[in-house]
């Protein structure tokens, strides 16, 4: 059995702070816990939904670079074409 006076050097042997104690949940406190977890859930969320538009809008400017390519290559191709007609007598378009 531990007595009231070596209450203290027990708690400081288990590594237990003066300070700490059982708190019971008050109703408040179980409604504040349970708002701080619902506003967590709702930015997880939205931090989920802004990544997902971020890598959206990445792979549409993905698309869009590599269209861009495309034309310009193609652009290049049409321009050799005609320079290869022209220098072998050959009607362009």
């Amino acid at each position: 059995m531990i007595s009231r006076n070596s209450l203290p050097k027990y708690k400081a042997q288990l590594g237990i702070s003066k300070s700490s104690t059982f708190k019971r949940s008050t109703p408040a406190m179980v409604e504040m816990e349970a708002r701080l977890a619902e506003v967590r859930r709702v930015a997880a969320e939205e931090r989920a939904e802004e990544r997902r538009l971020a890598a959206e809008e990445r792979r549409r400017l993905a698309d869009e670079r590599t269209k861009q390519a495309v034309l310009a290559q193609t652009s290049q191709c049409f321009v050799m074409f005609a320079a290869y007609c022209s220098q072998n007598g050959m009607p362009t378009m």
